[in-house]
């Protein structure tokens, strides 16, 4: 697999449309300017994207991996089959993403202020993650699996949440009324918050 330093990178992305199984690593992409690039297969190591515009862009197959991702641009960009590995992400939208094969996976990441509105997330995982302040508005997150994830200030509506994985999940707020719940998995005590949305009490 060709690495890139920092010297060449811009000069890559201007003259190269495509890269393939490429590694790039320990790399600050904060004032690179890409031009419609399509990255196949290629990995990110400890990289920087904070405020990168990454719209039209095109990630195929590619691996993230303990990188920084800060109020970067997602207009149109196509996400299939990408994996997120300790990265931290905070304030995107990807709702603004192609919604073309869109099928992003996350494990122990941080996940801040992050929108996900309208998104088809089927199947897709959030490992071990901290999901705060994420808005998942009218996403369709039916058998995704929350292993180990934990929530903060992240509530549910409207969400088709039918045979997903909550059981080792911390901190969510589901309304059991305004979501599809259908043979999703929860467990006690945390499937106890429930309780505040059916005006009952357990004494």
């Amino acid at each position: 697999m060709e690495q890139l330093n920092q010297s060449d990178i811009q000069s890559a992305v201007t003259y190269e449309d495509y890269f393939e199984d490429q590694e790039f690593s320990q790399l600050d992409f904060s004032d690179i300017d890409f031009n419609g690039n399509t990255f196949d297969g290629c990995s990110f190591l400890h990289c920087t994207f904070n405020g990168t515009s990454l719209s039209y862009l095109t990630f195929r197959s590619c691996k993230f991996e303990q990188c920084t991702l800060i109020v970067t641009p997602l207009e149109k960009t196509t996400i299939d089959d990408c994996i997120f590995t300790e990265c931290k992400i905070m304030g995107l939208s990807f709702a603004a993403c192609s919604s073309f094969s869109f099928s992003p996976s996350f494990d122990s990441c941080i996940l801040d202020s992050t929108v996900f509105s309208q998104n088809n997330l089927k199947k897709q995982v959030f490992k071990k993650c901290l999901i705060k302040n994420c808005d998942f508005m009218n996403c369709n997150l039916s058998d995704c699996s929350f292993e180990g994830t934990s929530f903060d200030k992240t509530s549910f509506h409207e969400y088709n949440l039918a045979k997903a994985d909550f059981s080792t999940a911390k901190n969510y707020s589901i309304n059991p009324s305004e979501n599809i719940i259908k043979q999703a998995l929860f467990s006690l005590p945390e499937a106890q918050s429930f309780l505040e949305y059916l005006n009952i009490k357990i004494v």
